[in-house]
């Protein structure tokens, strides 16, 4: 397989896990901060996306955060310009994927095409963010029972798995690692509940925590639960075994690649608990970043040509 065939498909992973994960934070949140029981947390409540998304220059208000997330084209990880940027690696590898997969992605661009007044004057923000989440699950879902398991189908669970696991690193850096955000029960709780639905986790904690909102349960869960998808750990794993498989299929080629990626996925199995991370800082949350950007790295070195 060509280099620039490979990381086309790679990136096709990974944009469109990423319009998946912002749709997700948008809908939540933009609702969260409506629903609030308290007035005036907005700019708070705005500020803490933006630094999930290591946005420093752009301010905290509902306006501004919407139409970046949403709609910029200049945001390389607003909605819009992650629908462009996934049907551009489909057409550019159109004859390693299928018709179905190119049908969805075609539909799901056209129908992202739409500029800020239209969508916030119908009030179809949640419909927007819905018809982003659901195509991705068709996309990747199409993926999964038609293609062949070959390089071009593990490029695209690579980028997938690595965007997962960096979302959701970032999302907890910012949410937990920043403090909690209100001392009173309430509010606390309201925010707790949000975090879980912005990455699709409220049903799945509440299987295993039941009622209890505890804020460092919800971030042990979501860091260490090996059998929740969207977990760090479970997606590390799934990096894992799809560095692997991309290596079989390379003649050998990858080596320190899988070296890399396992090293993280055995850290994250035998921590002790997540106080080891979000207390002692034994590995930070930061450091676990610094490991994902080495392992896209070295991704990239060796089979992207970089």
């Amino acid at each position: 397989m060509l280099s620039r065939i490979a990381e086309n498909l790679y990136w096709l992973g990974r944009y469109i896990e990423r319009a998946e994960n912002t749709a997700r934070l948008l809908d939540v949140n933009y609702y969260a901060v409506a629903e609030a029981p308290v007035e005036g947390i907005a700019p708070g409540w705005w500020g803490r996306i933006l630094r999930a998304l290591e946005v420093e220059n752009l301010e905290p208000t509902e306006e501004t955060v919407v139409q970046w997330l949403a709609f910029d084209l200049q945001n390389p990880s607003s909605i819009r310009s992650c629908v462009w940027r996934v049907r551009e690696n489909a057409r550019t590898t159109r004859f390693y994927l299928n018709l179905e997969i190119w049908e969805q992605v075609n539909r799901l661009h056209n129908q992202c095409y739409h500029n800020t007044e239209q969508v916030m004057a119908q009030e179809s923000l949640h419909e927007y963010c819905v018809t982003v989440r659901e195509a991705s699950h068709q996309i990747m879902g199409i993926a999964e029972v038609t293609l062949p398991r070959d390089l071009g189908f593990y490029f695209m669970r690579l980028g997938r798995y690595l965007e997962r696991s960096d979302n959701m690193l970032r999302v907890l850096q910012a949410y937990i690692g920043g403090g909690e955000m209100s001392r009173e029960a309430e509010i606390q709780n309201h925010f707790n509940r949000s975090l879980l639905r912005s990455v699709g986790a409220l049903e799945a904690y509440r299987k295993v925590h039941h009622n209890t909102l505890e804020l460092l349960r919800i971030g042990e869960f979501l860091l260490l639960n090996s059998g929740f998808p969207r977990s760090v750990r479970f997606s590390v794993d799934g990096l894992k075994r799809a560095a692997e498989a991309v290596r079989r299929h390379s003649d050998g080629v990858g080596k320190e690649a899988v070296r890399k990626v396992g090293k993280l996925s055995a850290t994250l199995e035998y921590l002790e608990n997540a106080n080891q991370v979000f207390k002692k800082r034994d590995p930070d949350l930061e450091e676990l970043l610094e490991e994902l950007a080495d392992i896209h790295a070295e991704l990239s070195r060796v089979y992207f040509g970089y």
